[in-house]
Formats: C-alpha cells, sequence, structure tokens
C-alpha cells in the first residue's frame, strides 16, 4: 500500500525516534522505517521532511530521512519485473523535480546527503531518464547567490566522481562523449570561465572549483 502525504507526519515521528538515545525507542522505529522502504511514496515523504527548513533544529531528523532515501535509491530504484513495490517513474520524476529545487541547504550535514542522492539517481537515470540534470544545474551557476554557488559545486564533484565509475562500456562511451561534446563540456567552459572570477572575488571557493574541473 503506497504512502501519502497523510504519512509523512508518521514517518517523521518514526525518524524521530530513530535518533534517539534511548534504545526501547530507537530500534522499534528503525525496524518500521526498514519495513516502509519499499513502499509507493516512502521516498516523497522523506524528501518533504528533507525539504522542511522550519525543522531546521531537528537537523539530525532531517539528515536520516536522507540516509533512508538513499538507502532506497540503491535498494529500490532499479524497477524489478517481479514485484509492484518501490518507485513508480512518475514518483522518480517528482524525486529529481525536488532534488534539484532544494540544493541550496545551509546544513552542511544535509547538503552532503542531497549532493550523493542526486550522484546516486543520476547513476541510473542519466542521461536518458534524466537529460535535463547537467543544463539545470549550469542554470543554477548563473545566480549570484554564493551558497547555492557553493553547493552545486558540491553536488558537480560527487556526480562527476560518480558518472566516471559506471563500467559498462556503453556508458563510460556516453560519458566520453558528453566530455567532448555534450552538456560537460559546455559545463567546463563554463567552470573555467567562473574559476577566473572566483579567483578574483571568492577565493575560498576556487579550490572547491578545483576539485569540479579536475573531474571534468
Amino acid at each position: 500500500m503506497a504512502l501519502t502525504p497523510a504519512d509523512i507526519q508518521s514517518v517523521y515521528s518514526l525518524l524521530q525516534n530513530a535518533v534517539s538515545q534511548e534504545e526501547k525507542q530507537r530500534k522499534p522505529s528503525e525496524a518500521a522505517l526498514s519495513s516502509w522502504e519499499n513502499r509507493p511514496g516512502f521516498c516523497s515523504c522523506l524528501m518533504e521532511i528533507i525539504s522542511a527548513r522550519d525543522l531546521d533544529s531537528q537537523h539530525g531528523v532531517r539528515w536520516l530521512a536522507a540516509v533512508y532515501f538513499k538507502n532506497s535509491i540503491a535498494r529500490y530504484w532499479r524497477n524489478r519485473r517481479d514485484t509492484i513495490m518501490g518507485i513508480s517513474d512518475g514518483e522518480k520524476t517528482h524525486l529529481r523535480r525536488k532534488l534539484l529545487e532544494e540544493l541550496k541547504e545551509e546544513n552542511n550535514q544535509v547538503s552532503v546527503q542531497l549532493a550523493l542522492l542526486v550522484s546516486k539517481i543520476a547513476r541510473f537515470d542519466y542521461p536518458k531518464e534524466w537529460p535535463e540534470l547537467f543544463p539545470s544545474l549550469i542554470q543554477k551557476l548563473q545566480s549570484s547567490d554564493v551558497l547555492l554557488t557553493e553547493r552545486v559545486y558540491m553536488v558537480l564533484n560527487q556526480l562527476l566522481k560518480e558518472l566516471s565509475t559506471k563500467r559498462l562500456a556503453a556508458d563510460q562511451k556516453n560519458f566520453a562523449e558528453d566530455l567532448r561534446l555534450g552538456p560537460l563540456a559546455l559545463l567546463r567552459v563554463d567552470l573555467e570561465v567562473s574559476l577566473s572570477e572566483l579567483l578574483q572575488d571568492v577565493p575560498e571557493m576556487t579550490l572547491m572549483l578545483l576539485e569540479v574541473l579536475a573531474e571534468i
């Protein structure tokens, strides 16, 4: 049975208990969350909790929501013919869009998890199901918002590392073509321009940008 927005509070309560120091609270909640991992709508509930910045004092809960989301990607993102459980194509589309909307995250621990989420999904879905991924990230780099730019660099660093480790020959060929002529070639040009500006204006972000360029 699918989870709906009405279940967000229940998921949140389980996550709250799962970060408790009290084992009698933590263990049953961890078991309940694990039993819900393959239910449609579970990741969407987690995404709503991750993006609820009014819960910032509960950043441990938001971080744990991202961890459960990441675990669900590894186990259930790839469609299986032998089950109707898991993550539907419609839910995947929603989650990909929502992730890119939430990159401007102030909490460092949560922002690291968001970068990992984008990269793990991209490993399965880029470029066929997520062709807009790099154009969207490039567009965000046009912003004058320093925090957003920093978070996009973080995402790009994780993303390029993840894509470069795909082992199928077809995947390696696609990645090489993207580097030469595709969106990654455009990204490199854009980042090289940004690098010259950062050297003058925001030197503390230069190292992060250099790390991204090293992956292209």
